[in-house]
């Protein structure tokens, strides 16, 4: 047989407590006259109680620092911190992001990259260490980022720190997708980022990561089928 477990409605008023017990056998009242109520008393209160049971009416409680959401730039989350920081300081110059939103570039356990374009056609490439010791943003004009005569690839941002290593930001356009980045004859990481708005130049950006941030870059590039070479120095 299953054991009855008693439920507990509340009724407060006129700074009395009634403690109602309902069970399937009885059902009684005791009333505790004139008890002051007092802070961190709490009774609880369930309206799903046996048919025909009038529930107490909730009582009012006071939002606390509990009840209301951190503001965004308190957040526990601390890349969330660091991106609205970097996007709330972006705004107040005008070069928040538009509707294609925010592009995280890189991260790691130090820092964070992203970037993004503006409703004015330029783009936007941030860096800021998780721990708040380091924040920046440099923004440009895609359309100044010209390839060299003949090429593909152009360079938008860079070469420049990335977290104990050095980085560069390629501009390449969109008929044409990258095979393979070697700095120096040696394969480096690098990835897409994402393809420009039209407003933009509509070109396709890549992050690549550098071992130094001199010498010759040669990036690969698929052109419908067809390999092709394109090399970058930098001094």
């Amino acid at each position: 047989m299953t054991a009855w477990k008693p439920q507990f409605y509340s009724q407060i008023a006129s700074n009395r407590i009634a403690l109602v017990v309902r069970s399937p056998l009885t059902r009684c009242l005791v009333r505790l006259a004139s008890v002051p109520l007092v802070s961190g008393l709490i009774l609880g209160c369930n309206s799903k109680g046996s048919v025909g049971s009038t529930p107490a009416a909730p009582s009012r409680s006071v939002p606390g620092s509990a009840d209301r959401p951190a503001p965004v730039g308190q957040t526990a989350d601390p890349k969330i911190r660091v991106k609205v920081s970097i996007l709330t300081k972006a705004a107040t110059v005008g070069e928040a992001p538009t509707d294609a939103g925010v592009s995280e570039v890189a991260g790691s356990q130090a820092s964070l990259t992203f970037f993004w374009e503006t409703p004015k056609g330029r783009v936007c490439l941030a860096q800021a260490a998780i721990s708040g010791g380091y924040e920046g943003r440099r923004c440009g004009d895609a359309a100044g980022a010209v390839p060299q005569s003949g090429g593909s690839v152009s360079v938008v941002f860079g070469p420049g720190a990335a977290d104990e290593r050095w980085m560069v930001v390629l501009l390449v356009q969109h008929a044409h997708q990258v095979t393979s980045v070697q700095s120096k004859g040696t394969a480096v990481e690098w990835k897409f980022v994402r393809t420009l708005a039209p407003g933009s130049t509509g070109r396709d950006v890549y992050y690549v990561l550098l071992p130094a941030p001199t010498g010759d870059l040669d990036v690969v590039l698929d052109a419908g089928g067809q390999q092709k070479a394109e090399r970058l120095h930098f001094e």
